[in-house]
């Protein structure tokens, strides 16, 4: 099992990765969006009140739908 030092370290290399990649068909996949919208409803119930207001203004872009990561 990979430490959580390494398993962020590979997260961030993939993300500056997709940056330059010119696959415009890039997004998390869609059997991933209630894992998603699960993680982003503990995320709004956190105690601490900068990632509520950041997990809330996802919430309500995703119920908008303006929200296109997924």
């Amino acid at each position: 099992m990979q430490s959580c030092k390494k398993m962020y370290l590979n997260f961030w290399t993939r993300i500056f990765q997709l940056v330059d990649d010119p696959d415009s068909r890039i997004s998390s996949p869609i059997r991933l969006q209630i894992e998603v919208m699960e993680a982003l409803e503990k995320f709004n119930r956190d105690s601490h009140s900068e990632i509520i207001r950041l997990a809330h203004k996802v919430l309500a872009k995703a119920q908008k739908g303006t929200w296109n990561i997924l």
